[in-house]
């Protein structure tokens, strides 16, 4: 999770406004918008509107049941091979439920703060795909 100026802002605005009638232009036409805008574009545009578009499906989709968390130690954690996996994190989804256990004082701020941000995917590769590069 990346801490950009100004993106705690908009998710905050995204929490604020969510649900699926929330549109990336309704976002993008936004102050929160506009101030992320001064701040880091023309550089950072193609990112943050990638993010974006996450955000807004996020909010519309954090509450079903795929995503169904337990909280454990203040923190939201994912089943995980008969655990509670407290580091394993499901993108904007995962956000957003830490905006519901915020408001239902479940978490700390300090908590809350700390999992805030923009949820860059940095590289991917397939365990599958390993062998064949072996002769």
């Amino acid at each position: 999770v990346i801490p950009l100026a100004g993106i705690k802002e908009l998710l905050t605005f995204i929490w604020e406004n969510k649900g699926p009638a929330l549109t990336l232009q309704q976002v993008q036409a936004s102050e929160v918008y506009k101030n992320i805008e001064s701040l880091h574009f023309p550089r950072l545009k193609p990112l943050v509107d990638l993010q974006l578009q996450a955000m807004v499906r996020a909010s519309a989709t954090y509450n079903d049941p795929e995503n169904a968390y337990e909280m454990q130690d203040g923190r939201i954690g994912y089943k995980d091979y008969g655990t509670v996996n407290t580091s394993f994190r499901r993108g904007y989804n995962t956000m957003f439920c830490y905006f519901k256990e915020r408001d239902r004082k479940a978490v700390t701020q300090e908590v809350f703060d700390d999992n805030l941000g923009l949820d860059v995917r940095c590289g991917s590769f397939s365990y599958a795909e390993i062998p064949l590069g072996y002769q």
